[in-house]
C-alpha cells in the first residue's frame, strides 16, 4: 500500500501539567497528510530554575523532527500558556525556517494576571475527587500562591510573543471560550487587537462554555472543521 505523501508537519506544544498521551489526542483534529510531533509541558518546565533549559531541549527535539520530514509546510498547534512558553523556544531553534502559522488553544493571556499561571498548579493540587470544587475555591486564592518575583519572571515571555520581531507567522488561528476559567476570552481576544494591528492575518473561533484546553474534548466536529478549514485557506 502506497504512503501518503506528507504535505505538512505540525507541532502540538503541550499545556503546563499536561501529559503527552493527552497533548497527542489533539493529532486526531489535523488533516491527513500530515506528520505530527508533540511534547509535554511539565509543572516544572514553567516554575522550576532548570525550566528554561528543559524547555529549550524539548523545541530542540521538536525541530529537528520536524525538519527531518521536509514536509513544505510547518505549524506549531500550541495549548495554554505552557504551549507559548515553549513556542518562543521553538522560534529560536527553527531559523533559517519559517512556520507557515500557530494555532493557539486556550491561549495566550498577557493582561498582567497570574491567574494563567497559578492554574497549573491549582489543578496539579487539586486532581483527583472533588477536583473542580477544589479548582474554584483555589483559583480564588490566587494573589496568595505566587509571590510576585514569580509572577514578573514567569510573565516575561509575553513581551517575546507581543514583539514583533519576533519569528512568528502572519497567519494565526485562536480558539478560546467565554467558559475558560484560567484565560479569559478578553485577554486572548486583546492579544488578537495587537496581533491583527502588526500586520498578522487572525482567526478566531469562540467554542461557548467548553473548559480551559477543553474545546476539542467538548467540541471534535467543530474543532476538526475549524483547523480544516483554516489550514486550507492557508495552504491556498
Amino acid at each position: 500500500m502506497q504512503r501518503e505523501p506528507v504535505r505538512r508537519a505540525v507541532m502540538l506544544l503541550g499545556w503546563s501539567g499536561s501529559k503527552l498521551r493527552h497533548v497527542r489526542k489533539h493529532e486526531a483534529c489535523w488533516p491527513s497528510g500530515t506528520a505530527v510531533f508533540a511534547e509535554n509541558v511539565t509543572i516544572e518546565d514553567t516554575f522550576a530554575r532548570s525550566g528554561r533549559a528543559a524547555l529549550r531541549e524539548k523545541a530542540r527535539r521538536l525541530v529537528a523532527e520536524a525538519k527531518a520530514t521536509k514536509a513544505p509546510r510547518l505549524y506549531a498547534h500550541i495549548f495554554s500558556n505552557g504551549g507559548s512558553m515553549l513556542l518562543l523556544e521553538v522560534l529560536s531553534e527553527l531559523e533559517p525556517l519559517r512556520l507557515d502559522g500557530v494555532i493557539y488553544d486556550s491561549a495566550p493571556s498577557a493582561e498582567g494576571t497570574i491567574r494563567p499561571i497559578a492554574g497549573p498548579v491549582i489543578a496539579y493540587l487539586s486532581g483527583g475527587t472533588l477536583r473542580e470544587r477544589l479548582a474554584a475555591v483555589l483559583s480564588t486564592l490566587w494573589p496568595a500562591l505566587l509571590a510576585f518575583p514569580v509572577r514578573k519572571a514567569h510573565l516575561a515571555f509575553f513581551d517575546g510573543l507581543y514583539d514583533a520581531s519576533v519569528n512568528v507567522p502572519r497567519r494565526e488561528l485562536f480558539m478560546y471560550s467565554d467558559g475558560d476559567r484560567l484565560v479569559w476570552r478578553s485577554h486572548v481576544e486583546q492579544f488578537v487587537a495587537r496581533r491583527r494591528d502588526q500586520g498578522s492575518i487572525v482567526e478566531t473561533r469562540n467554542f461557548g462554555r467548553s473548559p480551559h484546553v477543553g474545546h476539542f474534548r467538548a467540541h471534535p466536529e467543530t474543532y476538526r472543521e475549524t483547523v480544516a478549514q483554516w489550514v486550507e485557506a492557508v495552504e491556498k
